[in-house]
């Protein structure tokens, strides 16, 4: 409605209007004044939001080189601590494995009796008794591992076969390594290709691009028996996801794994099938048949460990 549609007794102006509206008392609730000293209402304090407490942080292994700071550590008496030192820095990343590495050829070349049992822990870690093997890339050339294979310390012999499955920089590939891996079929390999780029785009984040997790965040995947089993299992942490607290690689794990942001069949078999084939894993490629058949088993929600170990074929 225009200016100029209004009747002339709405047109006030502004101070009129404000006026009236000071002078105006409703004789139904007459004004009251209050005296200057009344004391004021407290301001009613802001309300709190109730928060869900922080899971607390999965406890870590001690380190190797805390272990064996402690000369009356003993792995041979404490192995599942030995085990899970052993593998939490083999699985950290390339410049720990060169650290392992000169560790234990330090321990070789002193003849310290910790030596035998730890590197038997590294030889399981690494499935040097299976037929496919662990290969794992070093940063650097491991050169105490090396002096003392030269010397032809005690373990001389044992350290020379690990060292088979050991990369580093300008390394000429050893002769003897084992594989028993059946070749891929030319649609598995691009399968394979597709679940590289997948896996770097969703999976590489928590996992690492290596496969070899992150203490506190993913676990390994590489030789892992949960990846190196039928695809069910794996399939279904793809499809409804995993929460913790849950045990991997002998590390303690919090937190939820959400499903995986493709849930087409193509996308999860490719995934699957890189995640089975990498890092020197050698488990079977799986086609998108089988993840429909994978999905029938879906229930929805996450899976706890506990769950997932009782599902069967």
């Amino acid at each position: 409605m225009s200016r100029r549609t209004l009747s002339p007794m709405l047109v006030l102006p502004i101070g009129m209007l404000a006026a009236l509206a000071g002078a105006y008392r409703s004789p139904h609730h007459p004004a009251t004044t209050l005296p200057a000293d009344a004391p004021v209402a407290p301001a009613r304090p802001a309300p709190t939001i109730a928060t869900r407490p922080a899971p607390p942080a999965a406890p870590q292994p001690p380190s190797l080189a805390s272990l064996l700071a402690d000369p009356a550590w003993t792995p041979a008496a404490d192995l599942p601590t030995a085990r899970a030192a052993v593998e939490a820095a083999l699985w950290a990343g390339p410049d720990s494995r060169a650290d392992l590495a000169d560790t234990l050829g330090r321990l070789a070349m002193a003849r310290d009796p910790r030596a035998p049992a730890l590197l038997a822990c590294l030889r399981d870690a690494l499935r040097l008794d299976s037929d496919s093997p662990v290969l794992v890339a070093l940063s650097r050339e491991p050169g105490r591992w090396l002096d003392a294979i030269d010397a032809d310390a005690p373990l001389a012999q044992r350290m020379s076969e690990l060292s088979t499955y050991f990369d580093w920089p300008d390394r000429p590939p050893p002769e003897g390594r084992k594989s028993n891996l059946r070749p891929l079929s030319d649609a598995e390999q691009r399968r394979f290709d597709a679940g590289e780029r997948l896996y770097a785009a969703s999976c590489a984040g928590c996992h690492q691009p290596t496969g070899q997790g992150a203490l506190g965040i993913g676990p390994s995947l590489v030789a892992s028996p949960l990846v190196a089993g039928p695809a069910l299992r794996l399939g279904l942490i793809l499809i409804d996801g995993l929460e913790g607290p849950y045990r991997m690689a002998g590390l303690d794990f919090q937190g939820v794994m959400v499903p995986a942001p493709s849930q087409a069949d193509a996308d999860l078999a490719a995934i699957l099938t890189y995640i089975r084939r990498a890092w020197g894993n050698s488990a079977d490629p799986v086609a998108p048949d089988a993840v429909a058949a994978i999905k029938r088993r879906s229930r929805g929600k996450p899976w706890t460990r506990p769950e997932l170990d009782s599902v069967r074929e």
